[in-house]
């Protein structure tokens, strides 16, 4: 096959083979790019239930638009049989990523939520995939998944190799008068090993197949001999405690419910297993060099050293007093990480910056007062003498906002020089006077 044309799509070199055919990397001609041609074995390409399975796959892949799922281009006759024109993803599948060990927890959890997105957008299509192991599965460089070899039975392979029994080619045999067994023996749910009619949740229980593996290194169900495979799938339960103690912690419920043998008692929909997998993801960090512990103990930092500088000027305003009022504390609970803080020179306002936008409480008061959202970064924030304003330093400017909240981005500002194009531009909402950046030209409104 290498260096045969088929259609306008010229094959480089062998990429892949199953018990059902091979997969060859080609060249399209016509738009210059790669994709996976997917062809029967020849002991397979005149058989018409296989033809039949093959070209369902192509109206399979066709329905489905998702970006966590290979895509199809065509189907080209060859000879008596048929290939598939696929896209073609550079990239180790997760069997080949396991195989080097059990992935990290923080490495695993994005690639388990885009495979449950794949399956969830296919079985809104009614569509299920049977067939979910880690070599169906290819990981792309920028670390986005695709699902390939949806609909595609496979037949079990005569030079199979029995160390890896759970892992075999799909399984294609007749087993009673309601269907047949279909599936990868070490990742297909009881009813599939029994060769019951089945639905999306034998994906639900092949997707907690695939995370077990990856987080332990090892497959759930493993084997010396297909029977055994198959009679560990019917009849046991996978040992969850070789999970890492984190992993069992946080997931060893949600894959309880995947491994449960009757279907009624699985999880009934991929997006629940979803919305769990995401409620353990942690949020992205605002701030690249800070987590929210380290910015809860900066503001409880800042905090402390506010109330004892305010302590210490109530003191002094006191001290001749006869009456010396009580130094009051209290705790603020931001609503997402803290930057700049602040307290007012009167002593009786605090400022700070949570997420991108200001707030501000009066210490006679109980709630925070949302004073403006931020356009970048805030880097310094400061009360002017009066304590009636706020300032704060944004990238390479300067801004003014009222106390209770207002518009800063709205002021006057002061333009570059005319005369000297590559002169710094200057832009503050605070009063000035006098020339601008150069000292050669007065200031004008900006735009």
């Amino acid at each position: 096959m290498i260096g045969r044309t088929v259609a306008h799509y010229t094959i480089q070199n062998k990429i892949g083979q199953g018990g059902m055919g091979e997969v060859y990397l080609a060249t399209d001609t016509r738009l210059k790019r790669q994709v996976a041609l997917k062809v029967l074995s020849d002991s397979l390409a005149r058989d018409d239930l296989q033809l039949a399975r093959l070209t369902r796959e192509a109206e399979v892949l066709a329905s489905l638009d998702h970006p966590n799922i290979a895509q199809i281009y065509g189907i080209e006759e060859l000879g008596e049989g048929k290939a598939l024109v696929l896209q073609y993803v550079e990239g180790p599948t997760l069997a080949e990523r396991i195989a080097r060990g059990p992935i990290d927890l923080e490495e695993a959890l994005p690639l388990a939520v885009q495979i449950t997105q794949a399956l969830e957008g296919a079985h809104e299509r009614g569509i299920v995939h049977r067939d979910l192991k880690p070599a169906n599965v290819k990981i792309a460089a920028e670390g986005s998944v695709k699902i390939l070899d949806f609909g595609l039975a496979q037949s079990l392979s005569q030079d199979r190799d029995d160390s890896a029994i759970a892992d075999s080619p799909t399984l294609t045999v007749e087993a009673t008068s309601t269907g047949a067994i279909l599936g990868t023996p070490g990742y297909m749910s009881p009813e599939q090993a029994r060769g019951h009619p089945t639905d999306r949740r034998a994906d639900i229980w092949s997707f907690g197949c695939v995370f077990y593996q990856m987080l332990t290194g090892a497959p759930p169900f493993p084997g010396d001999s297909l029977h055994e495979v198959v009679g560990a799938v019917l009849h046991q339960e996978p040992d969850l405690e070789r999970l890492p103690a984190t992993a069992k912690r946080r997931f060893g419920r949600l894959l309880r419910r995947c491994f449960q043998k009757d279907p009624a008692l699985r999880w009934q929909h991929m997006g629940d297993v979803r919305i769990e997998l995401l409620d353990e993801v942690q949020e992205p960090l605002p701030a690249p060099a800070e987590n929210r512990r380290s910015s809860l103990v900066f503001l409880a930092l800042a905090l402390l050293l506010g109330l004892l500088l305010g302590g210490v000027g109530v003191w002094s305003w006191t001290s001749d007093s006869p009456e010396a009022k009580p130094i009051t504390t209290f705790a603020v609970k931001a609503p997402d990480w803290v930057g700049s803080v602040a307290i007012s020179p009167d002593g009786e306002t605090l400022a700070f910056r949570s997420g991108n936008r200001l707030y501000t409480r009066r210490l006679g008061e109980l709630t925070l007062r949302p004073v403006s959202s931020s356009e970048g970064e805030i880097s310094v924030l400061f009360f002017s003498p009066d304590s009636r304003w706020l300032g704060f330093a944004s990238g390479d400017f300067l801004y003014r906002i009222a106390v209770d909240g207002g518009d800063p981005y709205g002021s006057p500002r002061l333009a570059t020089c005319r005369e000297r194009p590559g002169a710094r531009k200057i832009r503050s909402s605070f009063p000035t006077a006098g020339p601008a950046a150069c000292g050669r030209c007065p200031p004008t409104a900006a735009k």
